[in-house]
């Protein structure tokens, strides 16, 4: 296999630089280029070096430090070596360009992870885990990456794969071998078996949603009337005066969407046009994009503000229209509330439910931050962490699995139109589906699809 290398640090004007190369034989085809002098026996893997750098021409090139790790004790499995020279670009495309005159050649994307796929050292979920480490924009999205970087996910893969082995050995038995041999075939084990795999398979199915919000972030719509104060929430979410604020009702016209950080959870907030009757054209289209984008919100914050009867309007009109979405109403301008009415929803009796209150005021925002941050918390728990899978590749296998299995339990729900051969054909494709989620048998195409969004030199 080729010898590949990369700059493995942003390529800028920095304090250092670092190289990667991987490949048979790496270090001894530089030493020659290295002073003071040091023969390959007498090479330390994983100890630092320091070493002057020349040129094919024998041109001083830099000074830097050279890691060499042996193999396969190394990221790739291979023999691999680290270079780490002064941060100058200049200095980095002279390296570079003696790497070349070396035979050696620049890696495509996820190169240096595909090699470590291939030498066995990590499975595809893994690889695609630490493409989510890195590229995450969210504390809550490093450590759910990270958990399956430790191979949690993989683990319950191959724990659902040996219960599939198992129940194929169970019919194996008893095509290959006769009845008075092996006892009778029991065709309720075998329904009950598989009810209890494709229950396992569903749970990783039903999870995908959650990884995505911990992953991708959570939506949170901010409506209500004109002027009952989202906007103003909504910088002061994010910090910043995105949106503007003025007495004029209708100044929002049309969703505004920001990304924003809560305690290491990533939110999208989506500031809309205030929500009333009217007879501007313009007013209303902005109107009907802030109705539109209610369905796919993970939470609605309905703000509130004015006189007691239109607040109870408004309570009604959610009520009535929305019943079953996550919502929580937000009490606004705090300040202007008598120190002894800290909660005035309960004077709302018959109108108040379950729904969460909080209150916001001049440079109060706490309350409201605490219960997004519970809300998230809410829809992304599941029952075991490991049961999450995170990618549309991941999800589209799971759904394959359990389509099938759910086509088969269907047919043998009379235990005579069980057919032991059929079953078993079954529990192989389940497997192999099972097989490539982790990687172990994956088309080129599919590890050029998942590799070329991994950063150069990983």
């Amino acid at each position: 296999m080729k010898t590949i290398f990369s700059l493995a640090t942003a390529p800028v004007t920095s304090a250092l630089h670092v190289h990667r190369i991987s490949g048979k034989d790496c270090l001894n085809q530089i030493i020659p280029y290295l002073k003071p002098h040091r023969s390959f026996e007498n090479w330390k893997p994983n100890f630092q070096s320091k070493k002057s750098i020349y040129s094919f021409n024998q041109e001083f090139i830099d000074e830097g430090m050279i890691t060499y790790f042996k193999g396969p004790q190394s990221y790739t499995g291979e023999d691999m070596i680290e270079i780490t020279s002064h941060g100058n670009p200049v200095i980095s495309a002279a390296l570079q360009d003696f790497f070349r005159s070396l035979g050696w050649e620049q890696s495509q994307p996820g190169e240096f992870t595909l090699r470590r796929i291939l030498q066995g050292k990590m499975d595809l979920i893994q690889a695609e885990a630490l493409h989510e480490v890195i590229m995450s924009s969210s504390a809550s999205g490093v450590s759910l990456a990270q958990k399956q970087l430790q191979g949690r996910l993989s683990d319950s893969i191959l724990n659902l794969k040996s219960e599939i082995i198992k129940l194929r050995a169970y019919l194996e038995v008893h095509i290959d071998f006769e009845e008075h041999d092996v006892g009778a075939f029991d065709g309720e084990f075998l329904s009950k078996e598989l009810r209890s795999i494709q229950l396992k398979v569903d749970l990783f199915h039903k999870y995908f949603e959650q990884s995505q919000k911990v992953i991708h972030g959570f939506k949170f719509l901010l409506c209500g009337r004109p002027n009952a104060g989202k906007s103003t929430v909504f910088n002061a979410l994010l910090k910043e005066d995105r949106a503007i604020v003025t007495a004029t009702e209708g100044t929002t016209r049309d969703i505004l969407r920001e990304k924003c950080l809560i305690k290491g959870r990533l939110f999208h907030l989506m500031d809309t046009a205030g929500i009333r009757e009217t007879d501007d054209s313009i007013e209303n289209i902005a109107i009907d994009r802030s109705l539109a984008e209610i369905q796919s919100a993970d939470l609605i914050g309905w703000f509130l503000y004015g006189t007691a009867s239109k607040i109870q309007e408004d309570i009604l009109y959610v009520k009535k229209n929305w019943p079953d979405l996550k919502m929580i109403f937000v009490w606004t301008h705090k300040d202007l509330y008598r120190r002894t009415t800290k909660q005035p929803w309960k004077s709302y009796k018959g109108f108040i439910g379950n729904e969460k209150h909080v209150f916001v005021g001049k440079d109060d925002y706490q309350e409201l931050r605490d219960a997004l941050c519970h809300e998230f918390d809410a829809q992304t728990h599941t029952e075991g962490e490991s049961s999450f899978i995170f990618s549309e590749r991941q999800k589209n296998l799971i759904l394959k699995a359990s389509e099938a299995l759910e086509a088969h339990i269907q047919e043998i729900s009379n235990v005579e139109n069980i057919l032991p051969e059929k079953t078993a054909s079954l529990l192989i494709h389940i497997e192999s589906l099972l097989e490539e989620l982790l990687g172990k048998v994956n088309p080129e195409h599919v590890y050029d699809h998942i590799f070329s969004t991994f950063c150069i030199g990983k």
